[in-house]
Protein backbone atom coordinates (compact mmCIF):
# COMPACT_ATOMS: atom_id res chain seq x y z
CA UNK A 1 0.00 0.00 0.00
CA UNK A 2 1.33 3.43 -0.98
CA UNK A 3 0.93 6.15 1.61
CA UNK A 4 0.76 9.70 0.26
CA UNK A 5 1.47 12.79 2.38
CA UNK A 6 -1.27 15.16 1.22
CA UNK A 7 0.42 18.26 2.68
CA UNK A 8 3.61 17.44 0.79
CA UNK A 9 1.62 16.86 -2.40
CA UNK A 10 -0.16 20.20 -2.06
CA UNK A 11 3.18 22.01 -1.62
CA UNK A 12 4.56 20.31 -4.74
CA UNK A 13 1.52 21.36 -6.79
CA UNK A 14 1.91 24.96 -5.58
CA UNK A 15 5.59 24.97 -6.64
CA UNK A 16 4.79 23.54 -10.09
CA UNK A 17 1.94 26.01 -10.51
CA UNK A 18 4.36 28.94 -10.26
CA UNK A 19 6.27 27.73 -13.31
CA UNK A 20 3.20 27.30 -15.54
CA UNK A 21 2.49 29.95 -18.18
CA UNK A 22 -0.67 32.02 -17.86
CA UNK A 23 -2.19 30.27 -20.89
CA UNK A 24 -1.65 26.84 -19.34
CA UNK A 25 -3.07 28.05 -16.04
CA UNK A 26 -6.22 29.30 -17.78
CA UNK A 27 -6.54 26.06 -19.75
CA UNK A 28 -6.10 23.89 -16.65
CA UNK A 29 -8.53 25.98 -14.58
CA UNK A 30 -11.17 25.78 -17.33
CA UNK A 31 -10.70 22.02 -17.58
CA UNK A 32 -11.12 21.50 -13.82
CA UNK A 33 -14.12 23.85 -13.75
CA UNK A 34 -15.74 21.91 -16.59
CA UNK A 35 -15.26 18.60 -14.79
CA UNK A 36 -16.69 20.00 -11.58
CA UNK A 37 -19.74 21.44 -13.35
CA UNK A 38 -20.39 18.19 -15.22
CA UNK A 39 -20.08 16.08 -12.06
CA UNK A 40 -22.15 18.57 -10.10
CA UNK A 41 -24.91 18.43 -12.71
CA UNK A 42 -25.00 14.64 -12.53
CA UNK A 43 -25.05 14.61 -8.73
CA UNK A 44 -27.79 17.24 -8.58
CA UNK A 45 -29.71 15.26 -11.17
CA UNK A 46 -29.43 12.03 -9.16
CA UNK A 47 -30.30 13.66 -5.85
CA UNK A 48 -33.14 15.64 -7.35
CA UNK A 49 -34.69 12.68 -9.11
CA UNK A 50 -34.18 10.09 -6.42
CA UNK A 51 -32.89 6.55 -6.63
CA UNK A 52 -36.18 4.62 -6.35
CA UNK A 53 -38.26 6.06 -9.16
CA UNK A 54 -40.51 3.61 -10.98
CA UNK A 55 -40.56 5.41 -14.33
CA UNK A 56 -38.78 8.08 -16.36
CA UNK A 57 -40.85 9.68 -19.13
CA UNK A 58 -38.44 11.19 -21.66
CA UNK A 59 -39.81 13.94 -23.91
CA UNK A 60 -37.60 15.42 -26.67
CA UNK A 61 -38.87 18.89 -27.55
CA UNK A 62 -38.32 20.99 -30.66
CA UNK A 63 -40.61 23.87 -31.65
CA UNK A 64 -43.86 22.39 -30.36
CA UNK A 65 -45.12 25.28 -28.26
CA UNK A 66 -48.66 24.65 -29.52
CA UNK A 67 -48.75 21.07 -28.21
CA UNK A 68 -46.17 20.53 -25.47
CA UNK A 69 -48.41 21.86 -22.70
CA UNK A 70 -51.10 19.30 -23.52
CA UNK A 71 -48.45 16.57 -23.65
CA UNK A 72 -47.21 17.49 -20.18
CA UNK A 73 -50.77 17.74 -18.83
CA UNK A 74 -51.43 14.15 -19.92
CA UNK A 75 -48.24 12.99 -18.20
CA UNK A 76 -49.20 14.81 -15.01
CA UNK A 77 -52.83 13.68 -14.89
CA UNK A 78 -51.95 10.21 -13.64
CA UNK A 79 -53.03 7.87 -10.87
CA UNK A 80 -49.72 7.33 -9.06
CA UNK A 81 -47.91 9.79 -6.76
CA UNK A 82 -45.68 12.24 -8.62
CA UNK A 83 -42.69 11.31 -6.50
CA UNK A 84 -42.79 7.83 -8.06
CA UNK A 85 -42.05 9.00 -11.61
CA UNK A 86 -40.17 11.77 -13.36
CA UNK A 87 -40.76 13.68 -16.59
CA UNK A 88 -37.51 14.58 -18.35
CA UNK A 89 -37.91 17.25 -21.03
CA UNK A 90 -34.92 17.76 -23.34
CA UNK A 91 -35.28 20.94 -25.38
CA UNK A 92 -33.34 20.42 -28.59
CA UNK A 93 -32.59 24.06 -29.39
CA UNK A 94 -36.18 25.24 -29.93
CA UNK A 95 -36.55 28.67 -31.52
CA UNK A 96 -40.17 29.20 -30.48
CA UNK A 97 -41.65 29.42 -26.97
CA UNK A 98 -41.28 25.73 -26.11
CA UNK A 99 -38.45 26.17 -23.60
CA UNK A 100 -40.35 28.93 -21.79
CA UNK A 101 -43.36 26.64 -21.41
CA UNK A 102 -41.16 23.79 -20.15
CA UNK A 103 -39.53 26.07 -17.60
CA UNK A 104 -42.89 27.26 -16.30
CA UNK A 105 -44.06 23.66 -15.83
CA UNK A 106 -40.83 22.62 -14.08
CA UNK A 107 -41.17 25.52 -11.64
CA UNK A 108 -44.69 24.37 -10.80
CA UNK A 109 -44.16 20.58 -10.69
CA UNK A 110 -41.20 19.05 -8.88
CA UNK A 111 -41.13 15.86 -10.96
CA UNK A 112 -40.57 17.75 -14.23
CA UNK A 113 -36.91 18.33 -15.09
CA UNK A 114 -35.85 20.45 -18.06
CA UNK A 115 -32.55 20.27 -19.93
CA UNK A 116 -31.58 22.37 -22.91
CA UNK A 117 -29.06 21.60 -25.65
CA UNK A 118 -28.19 22.89 -29.10
CA UNK A 119 -30.19 21.41 -31.95
CA UNK A 120 -28.90 17.90 -32.69
CA UNK A 121 -32.05 15.96 -33.57
CA UNK A 122 -34.52 13.75 -31.74
CA UNK A 123 -32.08 10.86 -31.32
CA UNK A 124 -29.52 13.02 -29.50
CA UNK A 125 -32.25 14.49 -27.30
CA UNK A 126 -33.51 11.03 -26.35
CA UNK A 127 -29.96 9.87 -25.65
CA UNK A 128 -29.53 12.81 -23.28
CA UNK A 129 -32.70 11.69 -21.53
CA UNK A 130 -31.41 8.13 -21.18
CA UNK A 131 -28.19 9.42 -19.63
CA UNK A 132 -30.11 11.51 -17.09
CA UNK A 133 -32.96 9.10 -16.30
CA UNK A 134 -33.18 7.45 -12.88
CA UNK A 135 -36.37 5.42 -13.21
CA UNK A 136 -36.53 1.63 -13.31
CA UNK A 137 -38.36 1.91 -16.63
CA UNK A 138 -38.20 4.41 -19.50
CA UNK A 139 -41.06 5.62 -21.71
CA UNK A 140 -40.33 7.86 -24.72
CA UNK A 141 -43.11 10.35 -25.45
CA UNK A 142 -43.06 12.88 -28.31
CA UNK A 143 -43.89 16.46 -27.35
CA UNK A 144 -46.73 16.85 -29.86
CA UNK A 145 -48.45 13.63 -28.73
CA UNK A 146 -50.04 12.63 -25.43
CA UNK A 147 -50.57 9.58 -23.24
CA UNK A 148 -53.73 8.12 -21.76
CA UNK A 149 -54.89 9.83 -18.58
CA UNK A 150 -54.61 7.66 -15.45
CA UNK A 151 -52.76 4.84 -17.19
CA UNK A 152 -49.55 4.57 -15.16
CA UNK A 153 -51.06 2.61 -12.29
CA UNK A 154 -52.35 0.02 -14.74
CA UNK A 155 -49.10 -0.17 -16.75
CA UNK A 156 -46.65 -0.28 -13.85
CA UNK A 157 -48.94 -2.48 -11.77
CA UNK A 158 -49.15 -5.07 -14.55
CA UNK A 159 -45.39 -4.97 -15.09
CA UNK A 160 -44.82 -5.59 -11.40
CA UNK A 161 -47.42 -8.38 -11.25
CA UNK A 162 -45.89 -10.23 -14.22
CA UNK A 163 -42.28 -9.33 -13.32
CA UNK A 164 -41.85 -7.79 -16.78
CA UNK A 165 -38.90 -5.75 -17.98
CA UNK A 166 -40.56 -4.60 -21.24
CA UNK A 167 -44.13 -3.69 -22.08
CA UNK A 168 -45.74 -3.08 -25.48
CA UNK A 169 -49.24 -1.60 -25.78
CA UNK A 170 -51.47 -0.02 -28.42
CA UNK A 171 -51.18 3.47 -29.83
CA UNK A 172 -53.89 5.38 -31.64
CA UNK A 173 -53.54 7.95 -34.40
CA UNK A 174 -55.54 11.13 -33.92
CA UNK A 175 -55.96 14.66 -35.25
CA UNK A 176 -57.69 15.78 -32.08
CA UNK A 177 -56.52 16.92 -28.66
CA UNK A 178 -56.62 15.34 -25.24
CA UNK A 179 -60.27 16.28 -24.71
CA UNK A 180 -61.29 13.59 -27.24
CA UNK A 181 -59.53 10.80 -25.33
CA UNK A 182 -61.55 7.80 -24.23
CA UNK A 183 -61.09 6.08 -20.84
CA UNK A 184 -58.47 3.32 -20.74
CA UNK A 185 -60.00 0.03 -21.87
CA UNK A 186 -57.79 -3.05 -21.37
CA UNK A 187 -58.91 -6.04 -23.44
CA UNK A 188 -56.11 -8.42 -22.46
CA UNK A 189 -52.75 -8.64 -20.65
CA UNK A 190 -50.33 -11.48 -21.31
CA UNK A 191 -46.67 -12.44 -21.29
CA UNK A 192 -45.32 -13.01 -24.79
CA UNK A 193 -43.94 -16.40 -25.81
CA UNK A 194 -41.26 -14.78 -27.96
CA UNK A 195 -39.49 -11.42 -28.32
CA UNK A 196 -41.38 -8.88 -30.39
CA UNK A 197 -40.61 -5.32 -31.41
CA UNK A 198 -42.67 -2.32 -32.36
CA UNK A 199 -41.97 0.07 -35.23
CA UNK A 200 -42.24 2.84 -32.66
CA UNK A 201 -40.65 3.45 -29.27
CA UNK A 202 -43.56 5.51 -28.01
CA UNK A 203 -45.81 2.49 -27.37
CA UNK A 204 -43.13 0.57 -25.51
CA UNK A 205 -41.86 0.83 -21.94
CA UNK A 206 -38.20 -0.19 -21.77
CA UNK A 207 -36.00 -1.45 -18.96
CA UNK A 208 -33.43 1.22 -18.12
CA UNK A 209 -31.09 -1.48 -16.84
CA UNK A 210 -31.11 -3.27 -20.22
CA UNK A 211 -30.47 0.03 -22.02
CA UNK A 212 -27.65 1.22 -19.77
CA UNK A 213 -25.94 -2.15 -19.25
CA UNK A 214 -25.73 -2.76 -22.99
CA UNK A 215 -25.09 0.87 -23.95
CA UNK A 216 -28.14 0.98 -26.21
CA UNK A 217 -28.65 4.45 -27.69
CA UNK A 218 -30.46 5.96 -30.65
CA UNK A 219 -28.33 6.15 -33.84
CA UNK A 220 -27.35 9.70 -34.70
CA UNK A 221 -27.01 8.98 -38.43
CA UNK A 222 -30.67 8.00 -38.85
CA UNK A 223 -33.20 10.83 -38.92
CA UNK A 224 -35.91 8.38 -39.97
CA UNK A 225 -36.50 4.82 -38.83
CA UNK A 226 -34.40 5.30 -35.69
CA UNK A 227 -37.28 3.92 -33.58
CA UNK A 228 -37.31 0.65 -35.50
CA UNK A 229 -33.54 0.20 -35.25
CA UNK A 230 -33.44 1.11 -31.54
CA UNK A 231 -36.24 -1.34 -30.71
CA UNK A 232 -34.51 -4.09 -32.67
CA UNK A 233 -31.17 -3.64 -30.88
CA UNK A 234 -33.02 -3.61 -27.55
CA UNK A 235 -34.77 -6.89 -28.44
CA UNK A 236 -31.42 -8.61 -28.89
CA UNK A 237 -30.60 -8.07 -25.20
CA UNK A 238 -34.03 -8.10 -23.53
CA UNK A 239 -35.51 -11.37 -22.27
CA UNK A 240 -38.51 -12.68 -24.27
CA UNK A 241 -40.01 -14.22 -21.14
CA UNK A 242 -40.13 -10.75 -19.56
CA UNK A 243 -42.13 -9.07 -22.37
CA UNK A 244 -45.64 -7.99 -21.42
CA UNK A 245 -48.27 -7.33 -24.11
CA UNK A 246 -51.24 -5.11 -23.24
CA UNK A 247 -54.16 -4.86 -25.64
CA UNK A 248 -55.28 -1.34 -24.83
CA UNK A 249 -54.58 2.19 -26.11
CA UNK A 250 -52.11 4.02 -23.88
CA UNK A 251 -50.54 6.41 -26.40
CA UNK A 252 -52.04 8.94 -28.80
CA UNK A 253 -50.05 9.90 -31.89
CA UNK A 254 -51.09 13.25 -33.32
CA UNK A 255 -50.98 13.91 -37.06
CA UNK A 256 -50.13 17.55 -37.65
CA UNK A 257 -48.91 19.82 -40.41
CA UNK A 258 -45.18 20.53 -40.42
CA UNK A 259 -44.10 17.43 -38.51
CA UNK A 260 -40.84 15.84 -39.67
CA UNK A 261 -42.60 12.64 -40.71
CA UNK A 262 -44.94 14.40 -43.14
CA UNK A 263 -42.55 16.97 -44.62
CA UNK A 264 -41.57 16.07 -48.18
CA UNK A 265 -39.05 18.69 -49.26
CA UNK A 266 -36.05 17.62 -51.30
CA UNK A 267 -33.81 18.05 -48.23
CA UNK A 268 -36.14 15.95 -46.08
CA UNK A 269 -36.31 13.22 -48.71
CA UNK A 270 -32.51 13.18 -48.87
CA UNK A 271 -32.29 12.70 -45.10
CA UNK A 272 -34.86 9.93 -45.28
CA UNK A 273 -32.97 8.10 -48.02
CA UNK A 274 -29.66 8.40 -46.17
CA UNK A 275 -31.29 7.16 -42.98
CA UNK A 276 -32.66 4.03 -44.64
CA UNK A 277 -29.32 3.29 -46.30
CA UNK A 278 -27.48 3.78 -43.00
CA UNK A 279 -29.97 1.42 -41.37
CA UNK A 280 -29.38 -1.24 -44.03
CA UNK A 281 -25.62 -0.89 -43.50
CA UNK A 282 -26.01 -1.16 -39.70
CA UNK A 283 -28.13 -4.32 -40.05
CA UNK A 284 -25.61 -5.73 -42.49
CA UNK A 285 -22.78 -5.18 -40.00
CA UNK A 286 -24.75 -7.09 -37.35
CA UNK A 287 -25.33 -9.90 -39.82
CA UNK A 288 -21.64 -10.08 -40.69
CA UNK A 289 -20.37 -9.90 -37.11
CA UNK A 290 -23.15 -11.89 -35.42
CA UNK A 291 -21.81 -10.19 -32.30
CA UNK A 292 -24.99 -10.59 -30.28
CA UNK A 293 -25.04 -14.36 -30.65
CA UNK A 294 -27.99 -16.72 -30.52
CA UNK A 295 -30.62 -13.99 -30.15
CA UNK A 296 -30.18 -13.05 -33.81
CA UNK A 297 -32.81 -14.34 -36.22
CA UNK A 298 -30.87 -14.41 -39.51
CA UNK A 299 -34.00 -14.59 -41.64
CA UNK A 300 -35.55 -11.63 -39.83
CA UNK A 301 -32.32 -9.63 -40.10
CA UNK A 302 -32.11 -10.20 -43.87
CA UNK A 303 -35.73 -9.10 -44.15
CA UNK A 304 -34.90 -5.90 -42.30
CA UNK A 305 -32.01 -5.18 -44.66
CA UNK A 306 -34.28 -5.70 -47.65
CA UNK A 307 -36.98 -3.46 -46.18
CA UNK A 308 -34.49 -0.66 -45.44
CA UNK A 309 -33.17 -0.72 -49.02
CA UNK A 310 -36.73 -0.83 -50.40
CA UNK A 311 -37.68 2.15 -48.22
CA UNK A 312 -34.70 4.10 -49.58
CA UNK A 313 -35.71 3.28 -53.16
CA UNK A 314 -39.32 4.27 -52.49
CA UNK A 315 -38.30 7.59 -50.94
CA UNK A 316 -36.10 8.30 -53.98
CA UNK A 317 -39.03 7.58 -56.28
CA UNK A 318 -41.02 10.31 -54.53
CA UNK A 319 -38.73 12.85 -56.18
CA UNK A 320 -37.91 12.11 -59.80
CA UNK A 321 -35.00 14.54 -59.70
CA UNK A 322 -33.18 12.49 -57.08
CA UNK A 323 -30.59 10.04 -58.33
CA UNK A 324 -30.10 7.45 -55.57
CA UNK A 325 -27.11 6.03 -57.43
CA UNK A 326 -25.11 9.10 -56.41
CA UNK A 327 -25.81 8.42 -52.74
CA UNK A 328 -25.12 4.72 -53.06
CA UNK A 329 -21.73 5.44 -54.59
CA UNK A 330 -20.62 7.63 -51.64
Amino acid sequence: MIVCDLDWLKRLICILWKFLSNDLKILWTSYIKGLKEENLMREISKNKHGANLKLSIIIPVYNTEKYVGECLDSCLEQDIPRNEYEIICVDDGSTDGSLKILTEYSEKYSNIHVYSQKNQGVSAARNTGIDIAQGKYIWFVDSDDYIAVNCLKTLLGAMKQYDAETCIFERQTTVYGIESMKPVNIKSIKISDKMKTSMFVTNTIFSRDVLVTNNILFPLNMQHGEDTYFSYIYSLFARPSKLLLIDGVMYYYRIREGSALHTKTFEELSKRIRSHINMAIAYREILNEKSVGENIDIKDLKRRISMAVSAAMFSASCNKGYDIRVLLSE
